[in-house]
């Protein structure tokens, strides 16, 4: 299974490792590394995109590089986050599944903090990606120095952020490598809660009472970060029914094309709706639910910093609207639950408070005044 794009090509090109990558929150770039294409300014096609327009700055030249005489397939950098390294980094690699050989291998670049020099240094969930892909390592490069590329081929993004995905040829390709991954495989259905409970940061409190109330309801309760992104594909590819506690798992259905399940996420972030553009046409039946008030601080550029914030249920609302979607009474032992929040966010607090955000004038004033509007005591 193919589908056509326009590849561009780019001969003796030079492929810089990353200076900035996620680095907004630092008051620095986005997306600075990788491809010095020519004409900078106009290679739109080719850049890093959101919403449709470049959100990536130019990388500086090296004075020194590498010569590699190699046909490259460009697709992006590699980053240990792995919502971003999916939605963001990884969204040229379908256009490629048909096109890596031998003589003409994936290329990423890598910055230095990652530690990451060759294939045998990526987290294993990144792997396992590849492995479902049926990409062997060893048709993947990594640039961790400057290098001149004889010749790099690249695609534009399938997926970014910011617009829709409905391209049904891209779902067909996606859907093929999902029944070859399944042919060995009973296909199973199930309902499946996505629980964010043993995070450290990005929950929400008392999480691991939610998970008993969908346990309650016959649902399967995964920790993702407890079993391999093989088998999460493996398990999201036949559900019947997924919940999720909003954040990076979510993501990971983008590695997937059209899916039966009908899928709810639970918002962290009062009305956000996170990867709504990428999933949207890929599920039937969508659905967000706010459950809740998020608590935050200051990242360290001194911005609101929602993304490492603690969601303080109100239980009343989770009751109704779970009753409401699976058509079921909901008991909530609110005293028991109110315990489990408190707990961990005294955890959480003293995390921040040992963070570098802390440092940060007004930060853990902000996140105390929080914690009072929704009358969560962490006094001893």
């Amino acid at each position: 299974m193919t589908f056509s794009t326009e590849l561009k090509e780019f001969e003796n090109i030079i492929v810089v490792p990353f200076s900035e990558l996620l680095d907004n929150p630092r008051g620095m770039s986005f997306h600075r590394g990788g491809p010095i294409f020519p004409a900078w300014e106009s290679q739109l096609e080719v850049r890093y995109c959101r919403g449709g327009k470049p959100s990536d700055e130019l990388p500086a030249s090296p004075s020194e590089y590498r010569k590699l005489d190699a046909d490259l397939l460009w697709c992006g950098p590699i980053t240990l986050h792995y919502g971003h390294m999916i939605s963001d980094f990884l969204m040229r690699l379908p256009y490629y599944l048909n096109e890596f050989t031998e003589d003409k291998k994936l290329c990423f670049a890598v910055h230095p903090r990652t530690g990451i020099k060759t294939v045998w240094e990526l987290p294993q969930w990144l792997r396992d990606i590849f492995q479902w892909f049926k990409i062997p390592l060893s048709n993947v490069v990594i640039v961790s120095e400057a290098v001149k590329v004889s010749k790099l081929i690249v695609a534009p993004q399938v997926e970014q952020a910011g617009v829709p995905t409905n391209k049904a040829d891209y779902f067909n390709v996606l859907e093929s490598f999902a029944s070859l991954n399944l042919d060995t495989y009973c296909k199973q259905g199930g309902k499946y809660y996505v629980s964010r409970a043993a995070m450290k940061h990005g929950k929400i409190a008392g999480e691991a009472y939610l998970e008993d109330i969908f346990s309650s309801l016959g649902f399967k309760v995964m920790r993702p970060e407890s079993i391999s992104v093989l088998e999460q594909l493996r398990i999201y590819s036949q559900a019947d029914e997924l919940v999720f506690s909003e954040g990076s798992a979510l993501h990971t259905l983008q590695l997937l094309g059209r899916i039966k399940a009908r899928v709810t996420i639970l918002n962290r972030r009062t009305g956000t709706k996170l990867a709504v553009n990428f999933l949207k046409e890929r599920i039937k039946s969508l659905e967000y639910l706010d459950i809740g008030t998020l608590v935050f601080g200051l990242n360290v550029a001194g911005k609101d910093c929602p993304e490492t914030g603690i969601t303080i249920p109100d239980w009343d609302l989770l009751r109704d609207e779970l009753a409401r979607l699976f058509n079921s009474q909901i008991f909530v032992d609110k005293c028991f639950a109110k315990a489990l929040v408190e707990k961990d966010v005294k955890k959480w607090f003293e995390a921040e408070k040992s963070s570098q955000r802390a440092r940060v004038a007004g930060s853990l004033e902000k996140i105390t005044k929080g914690l009072a509007d929704v009358n969560v005591d962490i006094s001893d």
